[in-house]
């Protein structure tokens, strides 16, 4: 598991992949706080990342809007 190995950018690239999994099934039962919180915490663990320079997080910011849209939010993201 990946809470097991000891830390490298590759377990922390995989760690955020695996905490946008870990999202949908909040999401699914209308759990949008904890929801949010997630995928929050890996954008921002993926920004703070060497591969924020290299990767398009548009998966993860996409499924924050839908987060932020099913609670009726007009929040404005920081992350455009």
């Amino acid at each position: 598991m990946l809470q097991d190995l000891p830390s490298s950018s590759q377990v922390e690239y995989e760690r955020v992949f695996n905490r946008n999994g870990m999202a949908l099934p909040f999401f699914r039962g209308k759990q949008l706080d904890t929801t949010r919180k997630i995928l929050e915490e890996g954008i921002s663990k993926l920004e703070a990342s060497h591969y924020a320079e290299k990767l398009h997080h548009s998966i993860l910011t996409s499924n924050l809007a839908c987060v932020v849209s099913s609670r009726g939010s007009s929040v404005r993201f920081k992350y455009a």
